[in-house]
């Protein structure tokens, strides 16, 4: 009879187990991707430049720029996730004043800049019908 009974405590662990391993794997995972996509992110910018004659090959000190440019994009990514990252810090600090200087809420320009992106994307997605 007890070969019959369910171990609910036992199983209960085995789970909780499962479910911080897939945890640990899906952060490695995000911290991977992050890694990658702020690269790509820096190098699309600096081949995007080209295009419209900006070359930032003229001053080694642009690479100060584009590690800005890495640095940010892990922040915000690290944000979205609701995640710390120490770059968060210098765009806190930085743009502290910035309601207060410019009159504006920061939710409100947050706001605009999503919709303008979105219009702007639909019209190029308009383009491709």
């Amino acid at each position: 009879m007890s070969d019959n009974i369910i171990d609910f405590n036992k199983a209960f662990e085995k789970r909780k187990i499962l479910q911080e391993k897939h945890a640990e794997d899906v952060f490695k995972s995000d911290e991977e991707f992050i890694d990658f996509y702020s690269t790509l992110n820096a190098r699309e910018t600096v081949w995007g430049l080209r295009g419209f004659g900006v070359d930032v090959t003229e001053d080694p000190r642009s690479m100060l720029d584009i590690l800005t440019i890495i640095e940010a994009t892990k922040a915000l990514m690290w944000r979205s996730k609701g995640k710390e990252y120490p770059f968060q810090t210098f765009a806190d600090t930085v743009f502290a004043d910035v309601e207060k200087e410019s009159g504006v809420q920061i939710q409100d320009l947050f706001d605009n800049f999503i919709a303008d992106m979105e219009a702007y994307y639909e019209e190029l997605g308009d383009w491709e019908d």
